[in-house]
């Protein structure tokens, strides 16, 4: 099947610049970790300071930071930096999050773009430690460590909250929405958020858990740098992430899950236990794997987002 060999062949060069070789990092930092807490630290609504940016055929762009999520980023990863894309007159906004080593706006621009004209503007995030906000001296987007890769995680919430936040203010319908580690983000700022918002999640599942130790995305974990028992050590911390544990987000039925039926990084069993525990929410599978779907299936995805809208 040509959709998993895709997968495949990808997870092999992706492993050229294994995850977590530095070892596990801050073990205080790690025991500590529980995604219920994001909430507590998520604060007022993000104050951006706009500058101008590369121009869009999408939409008016403009640039701009904000305080990061967390204090204690490396240097390089303190200021969030956010791209928007709008029209006037657009009443709804989502937030878009970065799926694993993502890094830069262009691909979820050209994915999700087209949006813009049919009323919602786009607020992209960049992640910590990927693109303009690596960490100095930083060769690659790999996670460095299992608490770099917390960290991140930690503070893109953060940062994903506070937009949904700002946008708010502004805007009468706000959401969130992305693609694998972006998708399940997604999924956990808006199960964290409180309120009614539309929720995208793609190609993601209830827990990452398997993901890192069992799928695809498993070959490019350094699991000997890790030490004795890594995989049944990391399962358990990512298992915290898992979205069972926490409540449905406020409107279930506003919440769209796409997924794709020969995905190599997310099983099939994952995603239909998350639809499960979203009572009300929608569930598609696409005929495309976990690469192919971005690039093939995009316009399906732009679909979800404005279907998730339309049930606010």
């Amino acid at each position: 099947m040509f959709h998993a060999a895709v997968d495949h062949a990808y997870s092999r060069y992706a492993a050229r610049r294994p995850m977590f070789a530095a070892g596990w990092g801050d073990e205080k930092l790690l025991a500590r970790f529980e995604p219920t807490e994001v909430r507590a630290r998520a604060g007022a609504p993000a104050e951006i300071e706009w500058e101008g940016a590369p121009p869009s055929p999408h939409g008016d762009a403009r640039e701009g930071r904000f305080a990061a999520g967390l204090d204690d980023l490396p240097a390089g990863c303190r200021a969030a930096l956010v791209r928007h894309l709008g029209r006037p007159g657009n009443r709804s906004a989502v937030v878009l999050l970065a799926g694993s080593r993502e890094e830069g706006f262009a691909m979820r621009e050209r994915v999700y773009g087209p949006l813009v004209s049919a009323g919602i503007d786009l607020l992209i995030l960049e992640n910590p430690y990927y693109g303009a906000r690596r960490p100095f001296g930083a060769a690659s987007p790999s996670a460095p460590t299992v608490a770099d890769q917390v960290q991140m995680n930690v503070a893109s919430l953060v940062e994903a909250l506070s937009l949904l936040a700002s946008a708010r203010e502004r805007y009468a319908r706000v959401g969130v929405a992305g693609y694998s580690m972006g998708g399940h983000m997604a999924a956990l700022a808006g199960a964290l958020y409180g309120g009614e918002l539309a929720i995208a999640a793609f190609a993601t599942g209830a827990c990452p858990s398997p993901i890192y130790t069992r799928g695809l995305l498993s070959r490019s974990v350094a699991f000997d740098a890790l030490g004795p028992r890594a995989a049944e050590r990391l399962g358990a911390l990512f298992d915290r992430g898992d979205l069972a544990r926490l409540p449905p987000p406020a409107r279930p039925r506003a919440a769209a899950l796409v997924a794709m039926a020969h995905d190599g990084y997310v099983s099939r069993g994952e995603v239909e236990r998350l639809a499960d525990h979203w009572r009300g929410a929608s569930i598609r599978f696409e005929d495309a794997g976990h690469v192919t779907g971005v690039v093939l299936r995009s316009a399906a995805l732009r679909r979800a987002v404005a279907s998730a809208f339309d049930q606010l």
